[in-house]
């Protein structure tokens, strides 16, 4: 017996550097602070008020910050492309292999309709769930196109947007930009649609949101946080960011949320460190981060990890800190 002790210790020592190294392990920046001033409308938010003050509680907001997004960046530092084709798949018109199909969405209790582009690689689009990325039609650009290497997987890319009866759209460069009036309920309608059909499910389902599309957030962090994987938000301004935060407080507690990945906006921070104390301030399998700003290839990877299969796209390394 005492000849395997050697082993043995090995054995522990290296499950406790792999666990110390585990990017879910990284630590959040603790946030709690007593508040007795909070308004009955913020109940939930009260500890974390705080971090709204900058006049009285600048420097700490300061510090809180460079932490937050210190270990946010050595969790995403921790992803790297195992795949080779990483540039944007933008050429969907000229390229025969990307086929485009169209679902209508007639949800309930709504006079707009809207419909579902899809985009897929033709001769990998079979039977089976895929893992899918959902956009807007005023949100696609070179920098919100998943890489070819999803593709290359099997991957769909579903862009919803609004639609009159006079429109006719044959590609995703002919998709025209306008103001989004309400699709709300056409996001259900969408998802349903989606998943009843089997295209995909909702852990293999990534959702990319810009200022646009920010009243998304009360279906996709209040209402219906159990539809995504995986969601990007782009920078809200503050009078958005009061109403729709204001929707959390009627949520249940501790719903299954998805993985976050927050540009930096003062009117986040309350949410981001209430929704990381759920995790006891680890990153954990559903990171909530916030970053002053993302490349193409932080995003991509940060949204095609969790969902894509067995992750032959993406590899977690070690975790920077």
């Amino acid at each position: 017996m005492r000849r395997f002790l050697p082993l043995l210790g090995l054995v522990f020592a290296l499950a406790v550097s792999c666990r110390q190294n585990n990017p879910e392990n990284i630590a959040l920046p603790y946030a709690k602070k007593k508040n007795d001033a909070c308004p009955a409308e913020k109940a939930r938010f009260e500890h974390f008020l705080w971090l709204q003050n900058d006049s009285v509680f600048g420097e700490e907001i300061q510090h809180w910050l460079e932490h937050e997004l210190e270990a946010s960046q050595a969790y995403l530092s921790a992803l790297t492309w195992k795949a080779r084709n990483t540039r944007p798949q933008t050429d969907f018109a000229s390229n025969p292999q990307i086929r485009h199909k169209v679902l209508p969405i007639c949800p309930i209790h709504t006079e707009d309709s809207a419909e579902l582009h899809l985009y897929y690689r033709a001769d990998l689009f079979g039977s089976g769930v895929k893992p899918l990325v959902m956009t807007f039609f005023d949100t696609v650009s070179d920098s919100l196109v998943p890489p070819v290497c999803f593709f290359d997987e099997g991957g769909i890319l579903a862009v919803l947007r609004q639609i009159e009866t006079t429109d006719t759209v044959d590609s995703l460069d002919s998709l025209p930009v306008r103001d989004t009036i309400d699709l709300e309920r056409q996001l259900f309608g969408a998802m349903n649609v989606l998943i009843s059909e089997g295209y995909t499910t909702p852990r293999k389902t990534a959702l990319v949101l810009r200022e646009k599309q920010m009243s998304f957030c009360r279906e996709v962090l209040f209402l219906r946080p159990d539809f995504f994987r995986a969601v990007y938000l782009e920078p809200i301004s503050d009078s958005l960011c009061d109403e729709d935060w204001a929707d959390f407080t009627q949520t249940p507690d501790n719903p299954s949320y998805p993985s976050l990945l927050i540009t930096n906006t003062p009117s986040h921070y309350y949410m981001v460190a209430y929704l990381q104390e759920q995790n006891q301030r680890k990153c954990g399998r559903t990171p909530v981060l916030l970053c002053e700003k993302t490349d193409y290839e932080t995003l991509w990877k940060f949204l095609l990890y969790p969902i894509t299969e067995k992750n032959r796209l993406i590899r977690r390394g070690k975790a920077g800190v």
